[in-house]
């Protein structure tokens, strides 16, 4: 995120992809996703509406995404 900070970050654990903090509060306004419980900004999203999401994300101006696979 360093490196890339107008990247959304995509991490891909399971069937689910998850995001934290600015993301997280990003996906939570434009997508509507719900936070999750916790101390940090915590959202996530099943995979089978991965393209449906990248495409909200890309049409409110965050174009840019990076993905992370986490095997578990």
């Amino acid at each position: 995120k360093l490196k890339n900070p107008d990247h959304i970050i995509f991490t891909h654990v399971g069937k689910f992809f998850e995001f934290f903090h600015e993301d997280a509060d990003v996906l939570h306004q434009t997508c509507s996703t719900p936070y999750m419980k916790g101390e940090v900004a915590h959202t996530g999203i099943p995979q089978t509406v991965f393209l449906s999401v990248q495409e909200k994300l890309k049409n409110a101006g965050h174009d840019k995404i990076s993905i992370i696979y986490y095997r578990i």
